[in-house]
């Protein structure tokens, strides 16, 4: 509660005096020891506090791998998180950054489809995407889309369009306007049957438009200068 508030030094006070409290117990409370550690990382790097939040996710992953596999989930989050946390530092840590995102990716690669999964692989790929890894990201992408489908047992979801959207962009930044057009056709096309008052269409339509417009201008179909547009077939008349 006083971590979504802001008021983060009642929230770290609230989680270490939670650590402390199980600091003399074993078996299953050890792992909400650890997921402790891991909202506590979690509340530092909301208050930019990074080494703080560098040693806290560390603890949280030394309990969580010790409990043979069975907290997935966290450990995966917790990679995640670590990353983010790398990403936020004043000189960025990209080599550790994508280092977590492997990890959790590991994790997640074998993982049984559900949505805490299919969420932490979307933000996988877009982390690895913003960092220009986007063939990892692809990968992270990719296996949303197969959980999505599994989930949902085949049908059309708003999830599987904005991951679709998302590889759409990450297209379009690697300069492959066929795919990013492709792709954010896909999303389109599931937006307006699923929900067709989101607001990501707008959005959509507008990155189409200016992909179709760049597609015309490099083919030397359409000429662009100051206050006109021309097409080269018609001489702008």
């Amino acid at each position: 509660m006083y971590r979504s508030c802001k008021r983060f030094c009642r929230a770290e006070e609230c989680f270490r005096q939670a650590i402390i409290s199980y600091r003399d117990v074993i078996g299953k409370d050890q792992t909400e020891k650890a997921q402790t550690w891991k909202l506590l990382g979690d509340c530092y790097n909301d208050s930019e506090q990074r080494n703080e939040a560098e040693q806290c996710y560390n603890e949280a992953l030394k309990i969580f791998r010790a409990q043979n596999g069975a907290e997935g989930v966290r450990i995966a989050l917790t990679h995640l998180n670590r990353g983010k946390n790398y990403k936020q530092m004043r000189m960025r840590q990209y080599k550790k950054e994508e280092a977590c995102y492997d990890d959790a990716y590991a994790v997640c690669a074998n993982a049984a489809a559900n949505s805490d999964f299919l969420n932490i692989l979307d933000g996988l790929g877009a982390g690895f995407a913003e960092i220009e890894l986007y063939e990892k990201a692809k990968h992270c992408f990719n296996l949303a889309l197969t959980m999505c489908k599994n989930i949902a047992k085949g049908a059309a979801s708003l999830k599987e369009a904005t991951i679709l959207s998302q590889l759409g962009c990450m297209f379009r930044d690697m300069g492959n306007t066929e795919k990013a057009t492709r792709k954010l056709n896909e999303s389109l096309d599931i937006l307006k049957l699923v929900d067709p008052g989101n607001q990501l269409i707008e959005k959509i339509e507008q990155e189409l438009n200016g992909l179709a417009i760049y597609n015309l201008v490099t083919n030397g179909q359409l000429s662009i200068v100051p206050g006109s547009i021309s097409s080269a077939a018609t001489g702008g008349n």
